[in-house]
């Protein structure tokens, strides 16, 4: 496997009593969720295997001992090249592609694990950040899309709109089995310069989230954040 995509997640326990350093594990991608994650744009067939693009992971724990590595995979292509003077010399410009959430869960006998996701596809980095809390066996995801792929099926290998257009916030449940129990709309986005700074969120307890508003177009000097109280 090429060094530069993934082939699952490593993980290492550090027993917190001794710091005993116990034996670190590969847990690869199973290969159909790979595939699903290649076939948009995440990942590349090597051979006979499928590579991921890399990611950082997120660590959320439930009670009793159970974990989920969540987070979002980008990867960079060329936007276009342009003509900066009369001297025909040329510059390029990068864009950042944006994937679907995520998630993977891990027993805490490390013996069981369950990979899932929620497409997602979108051309910006703006908003890619992910706030997950664990909530008795749920996995609780506040993340941004675009309304009609929130609203719309949740399609295995495809997503309904790839354009660039306005983020919303959205919110979904996810079960330890992978399945995804339900997706909603929390705050319709107004503008495409604008969207809900997931990574400035701050979670105030285990039942309670801030999340600012980017307000980059201005139409409003009132700071705009979406208050989310867990029932």
């Amino acid at each position: 496997m090429d060094k530069n995509w993934g082939a699952g997640i490593w993980l290492t326990d550090i027993e917190s009593e001794n710091l005993k350093v116990n034996k670190t594990l590969l847990i690869p991608y199973p290969e159909d969720f790979a595939k699903r994650v290649c076939n948009l744009g995440f990942g590349k067939r090597l051979k006979d295997n499928y590579g991921l693009e890399t990611l950082d992971y997120e660590m959320a724990e439930f009670e009793n001992g159970d974990i989920a590595f969540c987070g979002s995979p980008t990867n960079h292509g060329l936007a276009g090249v342009y003509l900066v003077n009369a001297d025909r010399d040329f510059s390029s410009a990068a864009s950042i592609y944006s994937g679907p959430i995520m998630a993977a869960f891990i027993s805490s006998n490390r013996k069981q694990n369950v990979f899932t996701m929620i497409p997602r596809y979108l051309d910006t980095d703006a908003g890619i950040k992910g706030i997950f809390i664990t909530y008795k066996d749920k996995l609780l995801v506040f993340y941004n899309d675009f309304e009609k792929n929130i609203t719309g099926e949740l399609l295995s290998d495809d997503v309904q709109q790839k354009k660039k257009g306005i983020l919303s916030l959205a919110y979904a449940s996810i079960l330890k089995d992978g399945k995804i129990e339900s997706r909603i709309i929390l705050e319709l986005g107004s503008s495409k310069d604008d969207y809900y700074k997931t990574k400035n969120g701050k979670i105030i307890s285990d039942r309670k989230i801030l999340i600012p508003y980017s307000n980059a177009a201005k139409k409003s000097n009132v700071i705009k954040v979406a208050n989310i109280s867990i029932e």
